[in-house]
């Protein structure tokens, strides 16, 4: 090795990710990562007219959401997934006289 010592850096977060980078790094789609926009549980920065995530930002919605509960399967922001099950669970029902 002639005394080359070859260190490993340690990994530096990227400071910003887009929209679906953002959405992979939290293992969601694009859309629901722009639900969770609109509904205020993520923010986002405006550079050059374009959106993007900062990962302290991506990292603190992780944190937010942690199921500590110990029980298997997918942790997910408790309020926006009992809204859309409520509202997915609802049967729609024809009026009478209406086939």
């Amino acid at each position: 090795m002639n005394g080359a010592v070859t260190a490993l850096a340690p990994l530096m977060p990227r400071l910003q990710y887009s929209a679906s980078e953002a959405a992979r790094q939290l293992s969601i789609g694009t859309r629901t990562l722009w639900r969770y926009v609109r509904a205020g549980k993520l923010s986002t920065v405006a550079l050059g007219g374009r959106r993007f995530f900062r990962h302290a930002d991506l990292a603190a919605f992780i944190d937010a959401h942690l199921d500590t509960s110990g029980a298997p399967g997918k942790s997910a922001p408790a309020g926006l997934i009992a809204k859309n099950r409520a509202s997915k669970g609802k049967k729609r029902t024809r009026k009478a006289g209406k086939t």
